[in-house]
């Protein structure tokens, strides 16, 4: 496969380094934990894809990786079919095998849907909170990370200047996530909790010490905590399935000796 052009860089295109830690981490926790370590998709979680949708009787999970993503958005068209999904994992191997990591997730993060007609983290930055990239903080990352399984849909609390349940619950998992990778402190932690009710943020300033912006390894021993702080069922009642499915990504099945190599 000859290398392709995966986006053009308009005025809206922004590099990976002018991108801030606290955007990209909330993004991997959310979207795609193993990113940096498998070969464009995820063997276990697409086992996972396929027992919940077999036991639906349809495709109510995608478990795509962030490198299937951009090339369902790039190439592919959105229906929802096995071929598809088959064509996907085909492409998003071909592609790892051209493009370095931090090149996918560049471009990635400037083609996502935040919204409607709000396509690319530069966009997204400045249509929700005024900011650059590089400005956003770990509150302002969790939610714009809250939105991508459905932006148009999810924007809507953008609107209505509240947040409700599902976007709570989802952004409470994702910073459990991010302090179970010892990407944020547990004082940020608290902090960002107790903002969801100021929502939308005016310029809310996290506390000074801040884990996302130090090069920190990370903890090998952090998986095996993930698998009892982010069941899913300790923040959701058992029939609201949308906000299950949501929470569930690919950090059960990232190795935990690989874990410890990556860091922003």
């Amino acid at each position: 496969m000859h290398k392709v052009k995966l986006c053009s860089q308009s005025n809206d295109y922004v590099a990976l380094d002018k991108i801030s830690s606290s955007l990209k981490n909330a993004i991997l926790v959310s979207e795609d934990v193993g990113f940096y370590f498998h070969e464009g998709f995820d063997l276990y979680e697409s086992y996972q894809s396929l027992k919940k949708n077999v036991k639906k009787g349809h495709l109510a999970r995608g478990g795509s990786t962030i490198t299937q993503q951009l090339v369902k958005n790039v190439f592919l068209s959105p229906e929802k079919s096995i071929t598809r999904k088959l064509k996907e994992a085909y492409l998003a191997y071909q592609i790892e095998g051209l493009y370095s990591k931090d090149f996918i997730f560049e471009k990635y993060l400037n083609v996502i849907e935040f919204g409607p007609g709000v396509y690319g983290i530069k966009k997204a930055a400045w249509y929700y909170f005024n900011k650059k990239p590089d400005q956003l903080n770990v509150l302002e990352s969790i939610y714009l990370a809250q939105l991508l399984p459905n932006p148009r849909k999810y924007s809507d609390t953008f609107v209505a200047r509240t947040l409700d349940r599902r976007s709570k619950s989802i952004m409470t998992v994702l910073l459990k996530r991010l302090i179970t990778y010892k990407r944020i402190s547990q004082t940020e932690y608290l902090w960002a909790k107790s903002q969801f009710d100021q929502f939308p943020w005016i310029n809310a300033s996290p506390p000074s010490q801040s884990l996302a912006q130090e090069n920190l390894e990370w903890d090998s021993d952090a998986i095996d905590s993930l698998e009892s702080t982010d069941d899913p069922s300790e923040s959701f009642s058992a029939d609201d399935e949308e906000v299950e499915e949501e929470s569930s990504n690919e950090s059960e099945s990232t190795s935990p000796s690989l874990i410890n190599q990556y860091s922003f």
